[in-house]
């Protein structure tokens, strides 16, 4: 773990905001509690800008088209088994 500020759970707690901001800049904030680290709060990094064109000539006119009764039941199978009947009627409802 690299080295960054200590900052005990209470601390954090109240200066939220003030950590935060400290993130932003660049700095590393360790959380702890009881002086044990127990978390890192890091600054996310940036994805790059999407690149448009990916997929160019990789998507055919058949990806576009309606799947297969037989197909389309195996994926619903694993849809429902994966979220329970319940949320598959909340998600899917029937048209």
């Amino acid at each position: 773990m690299s080295s960054g500020t200590i900052v005990n759970i209470r601390e954090a707690k109240t200066q939220m905001s003030r950590l935060l901001e400290r993130v932003r800049g660049g700095e590393e904030i360790v959380i702890a509690k009881a002086g044990k680290p127990i978390a890192r709060l890091v600054a996310v990094k940036r994805p790059g800008p999407r690149k448009p064109g990916l997929a160019e000539g990789k998507v055919t006119a058949a990806f576009f088209e309606q799947l297969p009764m037989s197909e389309l039941g195996v994926w619903l199978k694993y849809i429902s088994s994966r979220l329970g009947p319940r949320d598959l009627t909340r998600r899917y409802p029937r048209a």
